[in-house]
């Protein structure tokens, strides 16, 4: 029996993967990167070609045009304030994001020649997720495009 409720308290602690968010600070290894496979003269912001790097020291790095690419290491743009850093974090925990899978279209095995692909990676807690997807079948990932692109100047595009 009590090897049951040992089962039990461990499946369920392992079943809660997200990391912590409310009342808690941001995890120390908290980093992401998100590539944008998009044209680099595309008037949408979300869709030009781009390479965003946020470091666990709140550094925000970018490359735009042809030189950002997934295996680049993109020029420091600016330190993110506490709450800046803090609401990418939020926003990763709350969509569970170290969980998203690659989606079918980013997999190569659907057909979409619109699609811009994104391909993140995230650590957080100890954990680190590699995807691919698109803004289209991951809103959160859109979400969190989104929230980095706002916070770049406008003059960078």
């Amino acid at each position: 029996m009590m090897l049951l409720v040992s089962l039990a308290v461990l499946c369920g602690c392992a079943a809660d993967d997200a990391p912590p968010l409310r009342n808690q600070t941001v995890a120390g290894d908290f980093s992401l990167s998100v590539h944008v496979a998009g044209d680099g003269h595309d008037p949408e912001p979300m869709r030009r070609r781009a390479q965003f790097v946020v470091q666990p020291d709140r550094m925000l790095r970018l490359a735009t045009g042809p030189a950002a690419s997934p295996d680049t290491f993109p020029r420091p743009y600016r330190r993110l304030s506490p709450a800046e850093f803090a609401s990418l974090y939020e926003l990763v925990a709350r969509n569970h994001l170290l969980a998203e899978p690659t989606s079918p279209i980013a997999a190569g095995s659907e057909a979409d020649d619109q699609a811009v692909i994104l391909r993140v990676a995230i650590t957080a807690g100890g954990r680190t997720n590699r995807y691919a997807t698109t803004a289209a079948e991951s809103p959160p990932t859109a979400a969190l495009l989104a929230r980095l692109v706002a916070l770049i100047e406008k003059e960078t595009w």
